[in-house]
């Protein structure tokens, strides 16, 4: 369990063992590491990010019914994100950096 007092920004650790004998200290170690991966917001992983940056710039340069397209396509990425489920963020994201690849070979020179 990690706590961060807010006012100070000091964070705490603390792992709570059933059983002391359990798991060894090197396994737990790979164990604490294996779940820091899982405290990372998807909206902040490097490859969800990129794509995000993406989208915006090319509904920034897009008009009429291609704007609407690219918005609809950043609204779809947005709420897999917000399901949380790795499967399911990857696969949207597969989709839509496909599409967004062919617009901008498209629109974009």
């Amino acid at each position: 369990m990690d706590a961060t007092v807010l006012s100070t920004n000091r964070t705490f650790s603390n792992v709570i063992d059933n059983l002391a004998s359990a798991m060894p200290a090197a396994e737990k170690a790979k164990r604490l590491k294996e779940m820091e991966a899982l405290k990372l917001d998807v909206r902040e992983q490097a490859e969800n990010v990129t794509l995000l940056e993406t989208l915006k710039h090319l509904h920034e340069v897009l008009l009429g019914n291609d704007r609407l397209l690219l918005a609809r396509l950043l609204d779809e990425f947005d709420s897999a994100l917000a399901c949380q489920d790795p499967r399911v963020i990857a696969a949207e994201r597969t989709r839509v950096s496909e599409l967004a690849r062919q617009i901008q070979e498209n629109y974009v020179r």
